[in-house]
């Protein structure tokens, strides 16, 4: 295999359900292992040839761990059963921001994407995450 220039983290575990569940702790901390482990891991491994090449490490990430999403939305997220990918993605978020910082010097992007959606207009994001 050849020099990396770009990494796609897309790993995610849908552990840790229901906060309240006998042995959701454990549950939770495997799924943000996938989500923070993982990445980190994934990023001090691949990171000589990412700053050879001024590559890319990409992470995708998701909506659903936005602290800032409104009432409603969060209301039907807990009805998932989705507690411990939503912490992990929260975390996911937070360090792929820091490695952004951290790595920038090292000419290497990293960036994390979510929202799909084009122009989006809809009642959870209105205007602001129009792309």
């Amino acid at each position: 295999m050849g020099s990396i220039s770009a990494v796609l983290y897309n790993c995610y575990d849908l552990g840790g359900g229901d906060p309240m569940a006998e042995g959701s702790v454990a549950a939770v901390m495997d799924t943000v292992n996938v989500a923070i482990t993982g990445l980190l891991t994934t990023a001090q491994e691949c990171h000589a040839d990412l700053k050879s090449n001024k590559g890319l490490l990409l992470v995708t990430s998701s909506g659903i761990g936005a602290t800032d999403i409104p009432p409603p939305m969060e209301e039907f997220v807990v009805g998932l059963n989705l507690t411990g990918y939503c912490v992990a993605k929260a975390a996911q978020q937070k360090l792929t921001s820091q490695l952004a910082f951290k790595l920038k010097p090292d000419g290497f992007q990293t960036q994390a994407r979510w929202h799909l959606c084009r122009n989006c207009v809809c009642k959870w994001h209105g205007e602001r995450n129009q792309v």
